[in-house]
């Protein structure tokens, strides 16, 4: 059985969701498992990764948390984790059960449902300033409800040279440096082995629209009741358990 990450820092027994230690900043393993599958050898670019490594940081009220830094070149970036399965907030708010969220998040929440984006940026002379944190971007009724699905197709607009005026292409801008590294869609879904949400986000819908007639004025919601959410939970996570077993 696939490694759950949810369940190494949370206890099923007796779990207040409202009340859970989040695993994409507090769960270490993640992190190096994370990093052994992708951040070995080189970038699509041609950059050799000349280290890795995992740090503990603590923010402003003291709380730690861990953060991979990547060497690469003469710059450097801290990345942090970033969950891309169905989410407990809203699915809470569809009116799932406490037992049917974990019953979702013991597939969600292994290595297939997770990516990594930047928290800063290094350049090898000075901090990107202003960086905007994709993570961040992608949440609430002002991104795309943290659908990844959305995710990656405003990510394949922004590669090609297009862009929206919200908070999801303005990260992705930011960001570029980091994404630059990647040369292209095709090359960062392969990379971070994403072929099958690229190639089959049919499977997220409720609605039955399929990938290819997404586009970049496509209306972004969230399922609001418990029959079309528990459909996209399915659909993720089809894709994750795929993934997972593809990685491992």
């Amino acid at each position: 059985m696939a490694f759950n990450y949810f369940f190494e820092v949370n206890e099923k027994e007796n779990l207040d969701l409202n009340h859970r230690v989040d695993p994409d900043s507090k769960c270490e393993k993640l992190y190096k498992d994370f990093n052994s599958l992708f951040f070995q050898g080189k970038l699509p670019n041609d950059e050799t990764i000349d280290g890795v490594k995992i740090v503990e940081r603590h923010n402003d009220k003291g709380e730690s948390y861990w953060e991979t830094v990547v060497n690469v070149g003469s710059g450097r970036i801290g990345l942090g984790m970033d969950y891309i399965g169905p989410s407990i907030y809203w699915a809470q708010k569809a009116g799932l059960r406490d037992e049917e969220i974990l019953g979702f998040i013991s597939i969600s929440r292994t290595i297939g449902g997770h990516l990594i984006w930047p928290r800063w940026i290094y350049d090898g002379e000075k901090y990107v300033k202003d960086l905007s944190s994709i993570n961040m971007a992608r949440g609430g009724e002002d991104g795309v409800f943290d659908r990844i699905d959305f995710t990656l197709l405003y990510l394949k607009l922004w590669y090609e040279g297009e862009h929206k005026d919200n908070r999801v292409f303005s990260a992705f801008d930011s960001n570029r440096i980091w994404l630059e590294k990647f040369v292209d869609f095709d090359s960062f879904i392969d990379y971070f082995k994403l072929d099958g949400f690229a190639n089959n986000l049919s499977s997220f819908d409720f609605d039955n629209t399929t990938y290819d007639e997404l586009q970049a004025d496509s209306k972004v919601f969230i399922p609001d009741s418990k029959e079309e959410y528990e459909r996209y939970v399915e659909g993720c996570n089809y894709l994750i358990s795929a993934r997972t077993s593809a990685l491992l």
